[in-house]
């Protein structure tokens, strides 16, 4: 049972490891949160929103740590081709983008990641790590993107981005 209170990443971390979550407030229970719930286009629309928010934020950081796109060597070839190409055909559809805006999100963790400065801005521990962290939100990405149920491995993920999110905006860390 968690209080009425409680913060969204408190919430996933119980739901995590449980079909449902009570809510208490004032001694009662007031409420009750299941893994259901999360498939609703709410909360589902609020993670897309955060993981945009995370992308842009790589975006800004590959940016500032590799200006003119000095970051070209810190890819795979195969991964560099891909994203000209994609570039390439916005281009040629008359969509204005810049060869940063074509990377894959596991593309600019691998440019960050080779970073120490970045590992730290990050929050995290090593290379290893955050290509993990980089995986799992591609994956969530993928499942609200293809409208696909959410598993509790994404409850992790999820509660991950809320704190992200609300450490980028200088909060203080979720409660819970």
């Amino acid at each position: 049972m968690l209080e009425g209170s409680a913060s969204l990443a408190a919430v996933l971390g119980v739901l995590e490891q449980s079909e449902h979550v009570f809510l208490n407030w004032l001694g009662d229970v007031a409420g009750v949160i299941t893994r259901r719930d999360l498939q609703k286009p709410p909360l589902r629309m609020w993670l897309f929103g955060a993981i945009t928010l995370f992308d842009s934020n790589l975006t800004w950081a590959i940016e500032t740590l590799h200006p003119a796109d000095s970051w070209q060597n810190a890819i795979s070839p195969g991964r560099f081709e891909k994203a000209v190409a994609l570039r390439d055909e916005r281009q040629r559809r008359g969509a204005d983008c810049r060869l940063v805006d074509c990377l894959q999100i596991k593309d600019k963790a691998d440019i960050l990641l080779r970073e120490p400065a970045a590992l730290e801005a990050l929050n995290v521990k090593s290379r290893r790590e955050g290509e993990r962290v980089a995986r799992d939100i591609e994956a969530l990405r993928n499942h609200l993107a293809h409208a696909q149920e959410l598993e509790s491995a994404h409850l992790a993920t999820a509660a991950l981005l809320f704190f992200e999110v609300f450490r980028l905006k200088g909060a203080d860390a979720p409660r819970g």
